[in-house]
């Protein structure tokens, strides 16, 4: 916060979550409800606060060594961080990591991404919600012509 003052920061509550998807994405609660471990809620929950609201995610355990505005966030544009180099992502299934994401308001991967998380529901956590999930979708999304997607090193 003190190298974002001009950035407002939300810390979201579980019951915050559930509320999201009840209010805005009443066709998804029933998977919502449904997941059988909390972390594939919270994952999901992710996704569908940066579709409606746009912005920054970051996990918890992050910290800001400079100021948002020293990113490189092209305007309209999805951006990711990695686990492995970009050329490695069809050798590696985890090669997105979804511990940091910003994107601007109902960016249409993460509309694609919902379609997909009702799909992956009963798969393991990494490929339910996590990120082999967030870079399969993004994949995908690419392969089927989907733009405005970047992944840095």
């Amino acid at each position: 916060m003190l190298l974002n003052p001009d950035w407002t920061f939300w810390l979201w509550t579980d019951d915050d979550n559930r509320e999201l998807i009840r209010q805005h994405y009443p066709h998804f609660l029933g998977v919502y409800d449904s997941y059988d471990v909390k972390m594939k809620r919270i994952d999901a929950a992710r996704i569908f606060y940066l579709h409606r609201y746009g912005g920054i995610y970051l996990d918890l355990d992050f910290t800001c060594l400079k100021p948002f505005t020293k990113l490189a966030l092209p305007s309209g544009v999805a951006v990711f961080s990695h686990q492995y180099p970009m050329h490695l992502v069809a050798k590696k299934s985890d090669a997105v990591a979804n511990n940091f994401m910003a994107t601007p308001p109902a960016h249409p991967l993460y509309g694609f991404l919902i379609r997909k998380l009702v799909l992956s529901a009963r798969k393991s956590l990494l490929y339910a919600t996590g990120p082999n999930f967030l870079t399969h979708g993004i994949v995908a999304f690419i392969t089927k012509g989907g733009c405005n997607v970047e992944v840095y090193m």
